[in-house]
């Protein structure tokens, strides 16, 4: 009944804001307390549950479909933490969450899920750094611009070739992006075509 679903639902909402925070926790270990990370993740939810709520109403009656926005969620951020530590910020996949909602439960599910994601990643890159770093900025921006290329893309026929295809387009905005960003800022051309390269990578990883 209506009942169950709520409370399901209210469960679900939590497979995130615990394992997200952890990992920001995690990330940025000695730069930010466990506290601000789950706070931010916080307010992060709460966007996702408003945004669900002006756009897809029913879904947050339906447990499963807000388990699947979780999980994709949960996994995103999984695989951008491994990126953040272990090889470059800019390798994360910030345009699969919306990829993989869009295909799965529609357009409006693909920009909300694809917009929190961006917020938590780029915390990611901010406690990596200690600080709202630039690289912040440009995840959020290539976050923004992929979420919205990919919910556009895919909206009309989310077959498997059109996904793969989904995350060169994202790639070759994100490149657009970096060396936009670089030349508005005058930063260092060499050090910019490195990050395109990462955030291209990023772009064709979400596609896979």
């Amino acid at each position: 009944d209506t009942r169950s679903a709520t409370l399901l639902d209210a469960g679900y909402m939590w497979l995130v804001p615990v394992p997200a925070a952890l990992l920001i926790g995690w990330v940025g270990a000695g730069r930010i307390s466990l506290t601000a990370a789950l706070l931010l993740i916080l307010c992060a939810m709460v966007m996702l549950g408003l945004l669900l709520k002006l756009f897809t109403p029913h879904i947050l009656g339906e447990p499963r479909s807000v388990l699947v926005i979780m999980l994709v969620l949960i996994i995103s951020e999984a695989l951008s933490v491994i990126c953040v530590k272990l090889i470059n910020v800019y390798l994360s996949p910030i345009a699969l969450s919306a990829i993989l909602l869009t295909s799965l439960l529609g357009p409006r599910v693909g920009v909300t899920g694809g917009l929190t994601i961006t917020v938590i990643i780029a915390s990611l890159a901010a406690a990596s750094s200690g600080a709202f770093s630039a690289e912040m900025v440009n995840l959020m921006l290539c976050g923004i611009v992929g979420t919205a290329v990919s919910v556009q893309f895919l909206t009309a026929k989310p077959q498997r070739v059109r996904v793969v295809i989904c995350g060169v387009i994202v790639a070759v905005a994100s490149l657009i992006i970096m060396l936009a960003v670089g030349l508005m800022t005058a930063s260092d051309l060499h050090n910019t075509m490195g990050s395109a390269v990462w955030v291209m990578a990023g772009g064709i990883l979400s596609g896979l």
